[in-house]
């Protein structure tokens, strides 16, 4: 879907139209403008009277219009409105003309994208795919030029990245970074053709690729295609923009996994007036910026206590509950966010709740062997084992022992080979060994661990240095021969 502007619109449209239908281009003109710009509420004051007019009329160009205004939904993170609108203009499109292909591709992008935000991946997936291959049928044959439309179907570039991100999200990494890499690859032709928005799909493209860099945990790679992706908007469309506070969030969010907080606090800073300018409050974007602050916001401000800076986060999860719902995916990250500072302060009984409260929306939500799956289910053993050991509770332990295993036993083929999760269940899974008194057991593990520890893109350099320290414990325990 292109949002195209309102330059390249006026002639292409107004050629075509019949009179009583020239009357709706121009106030969806201003629309493509203000949607372009993020004033996401003056759009839709202009459309919903519009489209109530058009539906009396019965005009010609209603279900596309309905598919504007469910893109202005989409972009103000309003997925339910924008769900129940889409399926609307796909039903009026399916009655006007039910084997009109760019309609039909326009419809399934839609909708499919709706669905990838709302966490339904199962619904976006089969809608995504045939979209892609009603595509790829149009340009294997001399098909007409399409009628021209404010909101067009997209091109193939744009239907790889949605079905690229949506096998992201699902957790497959290693299917997702081959999809996008596709889309990049089509985007790239669509710019070296001059087409229409190509820069701006190949820009969001490279983030998307960045994003899959970062959970793998190839920082420097992610870094550096956040960082051209950032530069492609900036010369394409500016820097006031959506999509420069998106590609921000990204990099602000490679730079907090490693543990970069003053940069995080800089880069908040620099886009703090033009995202509230922007979004309204409480939009999908502002609190994926509040979110990736709080990593650096507690090691930037030493002055504040542990419980406001828990009531921060109290705060935080309230507006993601408003935003999403509460049973939605999305709410995982704020609680694993909040578990990881608890366990940081060593507020144990605090983080057990947070991450069990993670780990039953994960449960729910995602599917069993998703990446953020695994990584809840270590991150609980991890606070069961530092539990157990002050408490001297072996339930603590016995249970920290159970989930680390079935966070060994969920990564399958999905993840790849090299990918840190791997080695942070063996250290945790050794560590909670030793704390058990299994010293055999420990010491095989540790060696699968150095192992996995060798071929990971990349090691938390604090949870290093724990499991390195337990391995020195145990070994100056024990001695190596009697374990060897």
């Amino acid at each position: 879907m292109t949002l195209r502007s309102a330059a390249l619109l006026s002639a292409a449209l107004l050629t075509g139209c019949s009179v009583p239908e020239e009357g709706y281009v121009k106030p969806r003109q201003e629309v493509v403008k203000l949607t372009d710009n993020g004033n996401y509420l003056q759009a839709e004051e202009k459309l919903v009277p519009l489209i109530k007019v058009m539906k009396s009329k019965k005009a010609k160009s209603l279900a596309n219009t309905m598919q504007q205004l469910a893109w202005v939904y989409v972009l103000d993170g309003k997925y339910k409105e924008a769900e129940e609108l889409a399926s609307s203009a796909k039903f009026q499109h399916d009655k006007q003309n039910a084997d009109d292909i760019e309609s039909k591709i326009l419809d399934n992008y839609t909708l499919g994208t709706i669905y990838v935000k709302q966490g339904k991946y199962d619904l976006a997936e089969p809608l995504l795919r045939e979209a892609i291959q009603l595509r790829r049928d149009t340009l294997k044959k001399d098909a007409p030029e399409p009628e021209a439309k404010i909101v067009e179907a997209p091109r193939l570039a744009s239907l790889e990245l949605e079905l690229g991100t949506m096998e992201f999200e699902a957790g497959q990494y290693k299917v997702a970074e081959t999809q996008l890499n596709d889309a990049v690859k089509s985007a790239e032709a669509d710019a070296l053709a001059k087409k229409t928005n190509a820069a701006p799909i190949l820009a969001v493209a490279l983030e998307q690729v960045a994003l899959v860099y970062q959970a793998n945990g190839k920082y420097s790679d992610a870094e550096i295609v956040c960082n051209r992706g950032l530069r492609m908007i900036h010369d394409s469309i500016g820097m006031k923009t959506p999509q420069v506070i998106f590609a921000c969030n990204n990099l602000m969010s490679i730079y907090s996994d490693q543990h970069r907080y003053q940069e995080v606090e800089r880069l908040v800073k620099s886009i703090w007036h033009e995202e509230n300018a922007i979004f309204r409050v409480g939009h999908p974007e502002v609190l994926r910026s509040k979110l990736l602050n709080m990593t650096s916001f507690s090691r930037n401000h030493p002055e504040l206590t542990p419980a406001q800076v828990e009531s921060v986060y109290d705060h935080l999860i309230a507006e993601y509950v408003e935003q999403y719902g509460s049973e939605s995916s999305q709410l995982i990250a704020p609680y694993q966010s909040a578990g990881e500072y608890e366990l940081s302060i060593g507020d144990f009984a605090k983080a057990e709740t947070t991450f069990r409260a993670a780990l039953a929306l994960a449960r729910q939500t995602l599917k069993d062997n998703h990446p953020r799956t695994i990584s809840i289910l270590n991150s609980l053993a991890m606070t069961l084992g530092f539990k157990g050991l002050t408490d001297k509770s072996k339930s603590d332990l016995d249970e920290a022992k159970k989930l680390v295993r079935e966070a060994i036993a969920k990564q399958d083929d999905s993840l790849p080979a090299d990918h840190p999760t791997r080695a942070r269940s063996l250290g945790i899974l050794a560590s909670v060994l030793a704390l058990s008194g299994d010293n055999q057991g420990a010491y095989d593990t540790y060696q699968k661990y150095f192992v996995a520890a060798k071929k990971a893109t990349y090691e938390d350099p604090m949870e290093r240095l724990r499991f390195m320290k337990n391995y020195q414990a145990l070994v100056a325990k024990t001695g190596p021969k009697r374990l060897g």
